[in-house]
């Protein structure tokens, strides 16, 4: 039996005592522990006594549980004092002697089976006699000792060689009880917590060996007149059913070596073998606390005079006011502790209709939010560097409009953000990530986002829609993988791309060199194919962008795109959606464009692309998802051969190399900036595969991007066509 303590942070502390050896906490019903508050899972924690061992074990929580501010991952060994946090709500261990108050002691009888109830019952007056002296650890604060609850269930007969007293142990080491643990054969400690009657002649269980035939008693064992030792036995197995504990002998003369002082021969102490840890579970200990902890005692010490009652096991350090450990934590987990006290005396489901929300129900919802604002200023559970009034703003925020999402739509610089989980949000600003200042204030918030966003393009969620892709009025992608098919839902909304992108642009922000540009212009003007290959990350968008962007005037560009992103001031752009697959691209092809842009190469727009192309389609620029440019080209040929049933693999290779006059790899350089890694021409070895000859490569070290002094090809072909490009430029040293 055991007790836990609980307080709600700033409220007051409420005990409840179990007599089971494991308890579940969580949100719903059906837990021993039920705390109902929204940061609580709904199956959130479980706390285990085992072995004299409190155990927390985290039950893959959302918000997750803490012990002493330190969030664990494991099954974790605490101590009674140390504080475990779920939620809102603090939580303390007890053991046996704090759960339940000492019942009355009853009557003493032969018949009575309760080890407890013949220690605790009225003896006659102490009559002066010698006692065998124990051999005690010194403690830190004297003979404090605390008494640990039986590890075997209640009710149940006590297991052969184990005593149903719990042992005795300096307060300083309440969870180290397995040291202590008695070795099979071997007579196991005396386990009593309080003064006992002397007066009682000891008696002997029958088949205890006496010292000179056996082996020496304990050093922690104490004998006491009145009260018989344990039996020897070995390890108990738990399959065997419990034996009746030995009768009390109380009229014979003590037994042979036992309860005379100079019939006891001193006995060295045993060696203590480390405590064996069960794996996977690990302790929290103080390290101050095990540097300070004395050794064991290397002889037997007099005995100290018995103490009337133990005093309380003394707070560990970490035991303090709740605010201490959990007030230093950010906006977001101070948004989350006011929506859930605004869940606690508001519906929050009343948010989630379609449509517009009723003016009656926002100001329901801002008056809730701003009374729980005010309660966490005057408990103190508000951090200082947080304001109230912004905190409820962003709340009502989330609550009545977008949340994050709006402060994202509002700042120009910002192009993307990404939710990991509700309160894991990150804001993307010029090719970087930044952690954003707040973010959701639960996963039903976060839920309730994207189901406002989904209204707002126009094609609301369905109710067992757990991939969510959207595009909205202005232009902005949304994509959202929720529960059950995510753990935690994500969220990605992604501004439309800024149509200034050029390639002076891209060469004052170092993306590629001067001549590079001037070489991608050419074959731009040239009216050349061009293939562009880069990782996910490498922002292919704004490279496209550019090429569409060096168009002449008045020349018409037909886009095949997921999202409307691509556009230029100065030119006729068409766009097609790539969800229609080679449908859209032949389409698009059939509308005769001046050039045509493909934002990604592949699946069934693959072949219908290099269809196109042999009809007679000029300036091709198509993009393709690939990790480098050897596996995006080998990933082409790879498709091209399943798409088209006949063909090579050579041919396919050969296919591709005629296709396009030059290529573009991207990625991001150790800086973490966007740039062209190469610029290459792309060839077929009959014995490699594909051969590549690298016109500019990024010099990693430096940042620039040298030639290789290799002319291309295509200088020829765009003098012919009036694209006239200086050589010189493809020189080292230019």
């Amino acid at each position: 039996m055991f007790a836990i303590i609980i307080s709600e942070k700033g409220g007051p502390e409420r005990r409840e005592a179990y007599d089971k050896s494991e308890i579940n906490v969580g949100r719903v019903q059906g837990n021993d522990l039920m705390l109902p508050k929204g940061n609580v899972s709904k199956h959130h924690a479980r706390l285990l006594f085992r072995d004299g061992r409190f155990i927390v074990t985290d039950l893959k929580s959302t918000n997750g549980t803490y012990v002493n501010g330190k969030k664990i991952a494991q099954a974790t060994v605490v101590r009674e004092g140390d504080k475990i946090f779920i939620g809102d709500f603090v939580i303390r261990l007890e053991g046996a002697q704090e759960a339940a108050p000492p019942p009355p002691p009853p009557e003493a009888s032969a018949n009575d089976d309760s080890t407890l109830a013949r220690e605790a019952a009225p003896a006659p007056p102490p009559i002066p006699m010698p006692v065998v002296p124990p051999a005690v650890r010194p403690a830190l604060n004297g003979p404090a000792v605390t008494l640990k609850a039986s590890t075997h269930p209640p009710g149940a007969r006590p297991v052969p060689g184990r005593s149903e007293a719990s042992a005795v142990q300096p307060a300083e080491e309440a969870d180290d009880s397995e040291i202590h643990k008695p070795r099979p054969g071997m007579l196991g400690p005396r386990q009593a917590t309080m003064p006992l009657s002397p007066s009682a002649p000891l008696g002997a269980p029958p088949g205890l060996r006496s010292h000179s035939g056996g082996p020496p008693p304990l050093p922690s064992e104490i004998h006491t007149p009145g009260h018989s030792a344990a039996p020897v036995a070995g390890p108990p197995a738990l399959s065997a059913p419990p034996l009746q504990p030995p009768p009390v002998h109380v009229g014979p003369p003590p037994a042979q070596g036992l309860g005379r002082r100079n019939s006891v021969p001193p006995a060295r102490p045993e060696p203590q073998r480390p405590p064996l840890r069960e794996p996977g579970i690990r302790e929290t200990r103080d390290p101050r606390e095990a540097a300070s902890r004395p050794a064991p005692a290397a002889a037997i010490a007099p005995a100290p005079a018995p103490a009337a009652a133990p005093p309380p096991a003394p707070a560990p350090a970490a035991h303090g006011s709740a605010l201490a450990v959990a007030g230093d934590f950010g906006k977001t987990e101070a948004l989350v502790s006011l929506a859930s006290r605004v869940g606690q005396v508001f519906d929050l489901t009343q948010l989630r209709s379609p449509g517009k929300v009723p003016d009656a129900v926002v100001k329901r919802a801002e008056g809730a939010v701003r009374d729980a604002a005010r309660a966490m200023s005057s408990d103190g559970s508000l951090p200082d560097a947080v304001d109230a009034e912004a905190l409820s703003q962003d709340l009502l925020s989330e609550l009545i409009g977008l949340g994050p999402v709006t402060a994202m739509f509002e700042d120009d610089e910002v192009v993307e953000i990404h939710a990991q989980r509700f309160d894991r949000v990150l804001v993307g600003r010029g090719g970087r990530h930044a952690s954003a200042d707040v973010g959701f204030s639960s996963e039903e918030g976060l839920v309730r986002i994207v189901e406002r966003l989904c209204e707002l393009s126009g094609e609301p969620r369905g109710a067992d829609e757990v991939i969510v892709d959207r595009a909205l009025p202005n232009g902005a992608t949304v994509f959202a993988v929720l529960a059950p098919l995510a753990r935690s839902s994500t969220l990605s909304v992604r501004k439309r791309r800024a149509s200034d992108a050029s390639f002076d642009s891209l060469a004052r922000e170092g993306a590629l060199s001067r001549p590079m540009a001037v070489y991608l212009e050419a074959l731009v003007a040239g009216r050349m194919n061009v293939l562009v290959i880069g990782a996910a990350s490498a922002d292919a968008a704004s490279f496209l962008g550019a090429f569409v962007h060096a168009s002449p005037p008045n020349e018409r560009v037909a886009v095949v795109e997921d999202h409307e992103e691509l556009s230029a001031p100065h030119a006729c752009v068409a766009s097609f959606r790539r969800s229609q697959g080679a449908a859209a691209l032949a389409a698009a092809a059939r509308t005769r464009p001046d050039r045509l842009v493909v934002s990604q190469l592949g699946g069934a727009a693959l072949s219908a692309t290099f269809e196109a192309m042999g009809d007679g389609c000029e300036a091709v620029v198509a993009a393709l998802t690939a990790s480098s440019l050897r596996a995006g080209l080998a990933r082409l040929a790879a498709q091209l051969v399943f798409q088209r049933p006949g063909l090579s693999l050579d041919g396919a290779r050969e296919l591709i190399a005629e296709s396009f006059d030059a290529a573009l790899e991207l990625g991001p350089s150790t800086d973490g900036r966007r740039r062209v890694v190469r610029v290459c021409e792309v060839g077929v070895d009959p014995a490699k595969g594909f051969a590549t000859k690298d016109i500019f490569v990024l010099n990693e070290a430096d940042g620039t991007f040298p030639p290789s002094g290799v002319v291309p090809k295509a200088v020829a072909e765009l003098n012919a066509r009036g694209a006239r490009i200086d050589a010189a430029i493809f020189r080292r040293g230019k």
